[in-house]
């Protein structure tokens, strides 16, 4: 019994030797350390522990403008108004060659053609034929249906919905039935495609603009939102 007593106490001796020669603290895990050894920058690692996420990114500065195009294509829809002629107004579809039947005139090509310009059509049409000397034509687009953009990774419902003027990129992912569990939201994707045909890629921290921090986007057709997953 004295034996054991004396071989424990040898045991406890040897056990305060090595924790001195550590030092304080040297039995806590530091769940960082690892990405020392991987190199991590020190003020990288400093702002982990402290935050416990990385910043988000900043808002982007090279994202091109809007490219305003308000034209018609096959399948999108519009509303005519003529003054004072009921049976000249109401909703027109485009059909897949570009054109619409308008009441007394026959076929009228509007695709490619802005709403002023195809209003601008239908009047000048109604007075060559005679039927009309200063008709008051309005058109309204209802449907753009030919103009797209594309919500694509980690959201709900990805896929390629009709693009509306005014739509946001807050809204899109609305369409897409919002963000999925795993959605990095503010490693969100953007893609546009400038007036020369060039594909450009921004960041957009997508969480910073729902909590009011930053402004919301406007999106252009066929514009990609692309949302990450995230892996921690």
């Amino acid at each position: 019994m004295e034996r054991s007593s004396r071989k424990h106490g040898r045991q406890a001796a040897a056990s305060d030797r090595i924790a001195s020669k550590r030092g304080p603290g040297a039995g806590e895990r530091k769940p960082w350390a690892f990405l020392c050894r991987l190199g991590f920058p020190t003020l990288a690692l400093a702002s982990l522990v402290a935050t416990g996420c990385p910043p988000p990114p900043p808002m982007p500065t090279n994202l091109p403008p809007i490219l305003v195009d308000t034209s018609v294509g096959p399948t999108d829809e519009f509303e005519v108004r003529v003054m004072g002629q009921e049976q000249l107004s109401g909703p027109f579809q485009v059909a897949s060659d570009g054109t619409i039947d308008f009441p007394l005139v026959g076929r009228i090509l509007v695709a490619g053609r802005q709403p002023q310009e195809i209003s601008q059509a239908i009047r000048q049409a109604l007075i060559d034929l005679e039927f009309l000397r200063d008709p008051q034509v309005t058109v309204l687009v209802t449907q753009y249906r030919s103009k797209k953009i594309s919500v694509l990774g980690q959201v709900q419902h990805p896929g390629t919905f009709d693009w509306e003027e005014g739509v946001t990129i807050i809204q899109a992912i609305a369409l897409a039935g919002g963000f999925g569990p795993l959605a990095d939201r503010n490693q969100t994707q953007l893609t546009r495609v400038t007036r020369e045909g060039e594909e450009v890629s921004v960041l957009v921290p997508v969480e910073e603009i729902e909590e009011g921090r930053q402004p919301d986007i406007l999106l252009q057709p066929n514009d990609r939102i692309s949302v990450p997953q995230r892996f921690y």
